[in-house]
């Protein structure tokens, strides 16, 4: 899941952190992020629920940071059969879906 969001990032001009594990949260990390940027996005290919996403808004909640925060994940639904390419697009994983949410959610 690297790939799509490291193409994404450079279209956007974003910093891309690979958040390798949800728990521990990485809260300095957090800290460090707002100091320099106007939204969050974490996202994974996992539903939202119980994600990295809850984890930063939880984080940022918990020490009253107001703060745009994009979570990219899957939908809470049935998705359709298909190559993973295919579904990725549907979900918006892929490059062009995370710019597009990027796009509309942090301009």
């Amino acid at each position: 899941m690297v790939t799509p969001a490291l193409a994404a990032g450079k279209h956007l001009g974003a910093t891309l952190v690979n958040m390798r594990f949800v728990k521990p949260i990485d809260e300095q990390l957090i800290l460090n992020w707002r100091k320099v940027m106007r939204c969050l996005s974490p996202w994974k290919k996992t539903s939202f629920s119980g994600g990295a996403g809850s984890a930063v808004n939880d984080f940022l909640q918990a020490q009253r940071i107001l703060m745009p925060v994009l979570n990219i994940g899957l939908p809470d639904s049935f998705v359709e059969q298909g190559t993973r390419e295919e579904l990725l697009a549907l979900c918006g994983l892929d490059a062009q879906g995370i710019i597009a949410q990027a796009e509309t959610f942090c301009a």
